[in-house]
C-alpha cells in the first residue's frame, strides 16, 4: 500500500471519527468515535515509520493502544454509571454520575 492510499484511508478514518463525535449524543457512539480517531492517528504513525525505517511510529502506537485501553474502560465504566442512574446514555444534560 503506498503512502499516499495509507494517508487518505487515515484521514477518512480521522475525519468519519471527528464527524461522529461532534454529531451524536450517544456515549457509547462517542467513544467509537474517539477510537476511530486513535486508529486513523495509530495508522499514520505507522506509516511514516515504515517510511522513515524508524521504530519510533511503533513506540508511539503502543503508548496510543496504552491509551485508548485506558480510555475505553473508563468510558465504559461511567456510560454503565450513567446509565445505571439516569437510565440513558444520552450525554446531553449529564454534568454528574452520582444519583
Amino acid at each position: 500500500m503506498s503512502l499516499l492510499a495509507t494517508e487518505v484511508l487515515a484521514l477518512l478514518m480521522l475525519a468519519t471519527g471527528a464527524s461522529g463525535f461532534l454529531m451524536r449524543r450517544n456515549a457509547i457512539v462517542l467513544f467509537m468515535s474517539l477510537q476511530s480517531m486513535m486508529c486513523g492517528a495509530c495508522l499514520l504513525f505507522a506509516a511514516y515509520a515504515r517510511l522513515h525505517r524508524d521504530a519510533s511510529g511503533e513506540v508511539a502506537i503502543l503508548f496510543v493502544i496504552a491509551m485508548a485501553l485506558v480510555q475505553s474502560s473508563v468510558g465504559l465504566g461511567l456510560a454503565i454509571a450513567n446509565f445505571r442512574s439516569k437510565r440513558r446514555l444520552d450525554v446531553d444534560g449529564t454534568e454528574e454520575v452520582s444519583p
